[in-house]
């Protein structure tokens, strides 16, 4: 890997701040984190962007918090628990976003809203092909999925919703994620795929476990064909089965990863970075192969149009702007 340090030029007075970064013998532009809302709240452990109704979602204390264009959340329903899913689908009246956490189902149109229980137990559903695909919070070795009427319907039959086991070899399954034909199960040492194409009996299995060293389950996301990840022993990517060590001494410097997001064609992830002390994003672009750090204190991200970082403080908008022309000699940087 390229190693690159993030560093910030303050012009004078009435000139905005540029994000920079030096890369080989120039200064080029790189993200720089933006107060977009002081007001939302500290502590998100779930932040997702829905497409069906155009908003942010982000959990915090058990609260769920919306958000119509990244800043000025507002407190929308007390649902606690775990595994919280965020899913788009679409009705007779149109599309819909669904939250579902705690035993409890939010339909949000966007202008209209209202609260339902929700019996089945599983959590952590990704919805592909007509069907939901999740959890089952009693036996975290088994994934479900829901006949074709998705949320709604789970009864069990031929054509209907059924299970299968991942294999328990690398413990309970901690996340899943699409990962093109197949449900991607994350576990707490390493991962199993399930196909998901096609009528049911499609649905099985097809790598039962591949074994890695423990997961940061919130780390995961698809940058091009490849899953990146952090584990206990650094920082990896996935492929055809095939778990590999990404080569970047940057994410070294981190004592470990937690939350991260893809955007474009880059990985954000954030955690404690030891050389400054703090915690910071790390933005890695596995195809140039290079990475540097964002100095922003951030405990979760989400993309779109845009990465947001969820800090204690509030949520940022990493951007990039501002133009600048910059001409010297050596002697004016102090010599050699």
């Amino acid at each position: 890997m390229i190693e690159e340090r993030c560093v910030f030029l303050t012009a004078a007075r009435d000139i905005l701040p540029v994000g920079c970064r030096v890369s080989g013998d120039e200064i080029v532009s790189a993200l720089r984190p933006s107060l977009a809302d002081s007001s939302c709240p500290a502590n998100v452990t779930f932040a997702a962007f829905s497409d069906a109704v155009g908003r942010f979602f982000v959990m915090s204390g058990g609260t769920l918090y919306t958000s119509l264009n990244g800043s000025y959340y507002i407190s929308v329903y007390s649902m606690p628990g775990q595994l919280p899913f965020l899913i788009n689908k679409r009705d007779g009246d149109g599309l819909f976003a669904a939250f579902v956490c705690g035993g409890k189902y939010m339909m949000h149109r966007g202008s209209q809203r209202y609260v339902k229980s929700f019996t089945p137990t599983v959590g952590g559903c990704v919805y592909k092909n007509g069907r939901c695909f999740g959890i089952d919070l009693n036996d975290r070795r088994k994934i479900r999925w829901s006949g074709m009427g998705g949320l709604d319907d789970w009864t069990e039959g031929l054509y209907g919703a059924g299970w299968a086991y991942a294999d328990g070899e690398a413990g309970e399954i901690k996340k899943l994620a699409i990962f093109g034909d197949t449900i991607l199960a994350v576990c707490t040492d390493g991962f199993s795929e399930l196909s998901a194409h096609g009528a049911p009996e499609n649905f099985k299995i097809t790598r039962p476990c591949v074994r890695t060293a423990p997961i940061s389950e919130n780390t995961v996301a698809q940058v091009g064909d490849k899953i990146y990840f952090w584990t206990a022993a650094g920082l990896f990517s996935y492929f055809n089965g095939i778990p590999d060590k990404v080569n970047c001494s940057l994410a070294g410097g981190f004592s470990g990863l937690d939350f991260a997001v893809s955007y474009g064609d880059e990985y954000y992830a954030c955690g404690y970075f030891k050389p400054l002390g703090r915690r910071c994003v790390i933005c890695l672009n596995p195809t140039t192969g290079r990475a540097y750090i964002i100095d922003c204190p951030a405990v979760a991200l989400c993309a779109h149009g845009a990465v947001y970082a969820y800090t204690d403080r509030g949520v940022c908008k990493l951007v990039s702007g501002g133009s600048w022309s910059f001409e010297c000699t050596i002697d004016c940087l102090g010599g050699a």
